[in-house]
C-alpha cells in the first residue's frame, strides 16, 4: 500500500497540553528523521513566539507577506489568516523524511485530502487534565494579555472524540514520562 517508511504525524490537543513541547522534542532530538510542516498566520505572535523559535508552530507574517507567499488552505479566523505553504507540502512530500504537523481540524482534514493514500497518517492527541492546563497557564512566562488570551483558549476548548485520533499520549507526570511517549509514538504504525 505504502512504498516508503514515512509517515505523518498529526498532533492535536488542547490549550497548554504539550504540543509545542512535544515539538521541541522531536526537532531537537529526531530532527534528522522528521520534518515539521509549519503554519502561516497574520496574527501576531505570542510572549515566547518567533519565527524560527523551536518551540513555534507558526511563522508569522503581515497580511501583505501571506498574501505573496504560496500559501494554500486557508482559512479565516475572526479576520487573522491561517494556512500552508504548497512549497514546504511539495518539498516534504519529495524527501525521505517523516512529516510532523501540529494541526486544529481544519488542518487535519486538509492533510488527510492532500495526503491520504500516499502516505500513512497517524492522528495524535496530547491529553492532559484540565487542572494540570490551568497551573501550566497561570504557571507560564506570560505577559497578561497573552495570558488572558490563554485562559479564554482553555475555557473555550470544545470537546474533541478520542475516536478520531490513532494514539493518545497522557502528559500529566514528568518531562521523562512525555519523552518516552513520543518515542514510543515515532516508532508507532497501524
Amino acid at each position: 500500500m505504502f512504498d516508503s517508511g514515512k509517515k505523518i504525524l498529526l498532533i492535536d490537543g488542547y490549550t497548554a497540553s504539550g504540543k509545542s513541547t512535544c515539538l521541541g522534542f522531536v526537532q531537537n532530538i529526531l530532527n534528522e528523521d522528521f520534518c515539521y510542516l509549519p503554519k502561516y498566520s497574520t496574527r501576531l505572535p505570542r510572549l515566547n513566539e518567533n519565527n524560527g523559535n523551536v518551540f513555534c508552530e507558526t511563522f508569522f507574517l503581515s497580511e501583505n507577506e501571506f498574501n505573496k507567499k504560496n500559501i494554500s488552505h486557508i482559512y479565516n479566523k475572526a479576520g487573522v489568516l491561517y494556512g500552508m505553504n504548497l512549497n514546504d507540502i511539495n518539498s516534504y512530500l519529495n524527501s525521505e523524511k517523516s512529516i510532523f504537523i501540529i494541526a486544529n481540524d481544519f488542518f487535519r482534514k486538509e492533510v488527510h485530502k492532500l495526503y491520504d493514500n500516499r502516505i500513512p497518517i497517524i492522528e495524535v492527541f496530547i491529553q492532559s487534565s484540565s487542572e494540570i492546563r490551568l497551573n501550566r497557564i497561570i504557571e507560564a512566562n506570560l505577559g497578561s494579555e497573552q495570558k488572558e488570551q490563554r485562559l479564554k483558549r482553555f475555557y473555550s476548548n470544545k470537546k474533541r472524540e478520542m475516536s478520531d485520533f490513532n494514539y493518545i499520549i497522557k502528559n500529566e507526570s514528568s518531562m521523562s514520562f512525555f519523552k518516552n511517549e513520543i518515542s514510543k509514538l515515532i516508532n508507532y504504525s497501524y
